[in-house]
């Protein structure tokens, strides 16, 4: 179990160690995002613990809130497409 712990830190140090500036800045739009549709969706953390209740108190369980599936699909979604677009918007700045 704690080499599965090592090994998991490991792949994020490679990760973060071998990124790119697109890479960074790909994850810094979707957290960008992230932040900007929680306070749409939710308004408040009081309002993402009324989305968390209605799953059953937690994210493990089989049925998920809409709230929060749309929130975490749009922030993922907008850093996917930020990787893929970035380029062609700013060639000189991630050289494609």
């Amino acid at each position: 179990m704690f080499h599965d712990f090592i090994e998991f830190f490991r792949m994020i140090y490679d990760f973060f160690a071998h990124a790119t500036g697109l890479t960074y800045a790909a994850i810094g739009v979707g957290l960008f995002m992230a932040v900007l549709y929680f306070r749409i969706i939710f308004e408040d953390f009081s309002g993402f613990r009324e989305a968390l209740a209605d799953c059953g108190g937690g994210l493990y369980r089989s049925r998920m809130s809409p709230q929060i599936v749309i929130w975490i699909m749009i922030s993922v979604g907008c850093g996917a497409l930020s990787y893929y677009q970035l380029p062609g918007w700013f060639p000189h700045l991630f050289g494609k």
